[in-house]
């Protein structure tokens, strides 16, 4: 889908306000707009087109990558956290960061959820979405550095020991 709206991207300004939409890029603003709004183009008028079009040339990769989400509320649900109206949430804004945060302190708002992740367990133990790139090491002190390079050769200095191997 994203490479569908790059595409549209690509053509912008080949249309104006005054102009009336032909039907294929009506369909395709319709099947864009339905995917990353989760709304539909309603009324047949080309400024409900000419809108939806609008809101798809301003989408960028960031406004994407937040939209994007491994969550979904039900149909109607909004998630608030009383004392800070920034936390407030339905599908329109919905973010990993804010269904953790809503799941973390609220268990029970999980009924109001349509779509989670499998491992949520884990998530919400750990705080964040767990990928394969995230679960390198435990250990706060590894900086991925290769302690012994040298290992199997004796006759090398491990450059990490000051006084070498010689005193071995």
């Amino acid at each position: 889908m994203i490479d569908r709206l790059l595409d549209l991207q690509k053509g912008k300004g080949q249309f104006s306000p005054t102009m009336k939409l032909p039907e294929y890029l009506k369909k395709e603003i319709s099947i864009l707009y339905k995917h990353f709004f989760g709304k539909i183009v309603t009324g047949g008028c080309n400024n409900c087109y000419h809108d939806a079009y609008l809101q798809l040339l301003l989408l960028n990769s960031l406004n994407i990558i937040k939209m994007t989400t491994n969550f979904k509320l039900k149909a109607g649900a909004i998630l608030e956290a009383h004392g800070d109206p920034t936390k407030t949430c339905a599908n329109s804004n919905l973010t990993d960061e804010l269904a953790i945060f809503h799941l973390k302190n609220n268990p029970s708002c999980r009924r109001k959820f349509e779509k989670v992740p499998e491992n949520l367990d884990e998530i919400l133990r750990v705080g964040k979405i767990v990928t394969p790139q995230s679960k390198t090491s435990n250990n706060p002190t590894d900086t991925g550095k290769i302690e012994k390079q040298n290992e199997g050769d004796p006759e090398k200095k491990n450059e990490d020991d000051p006084a070498g191997s010689e005193n071995k």
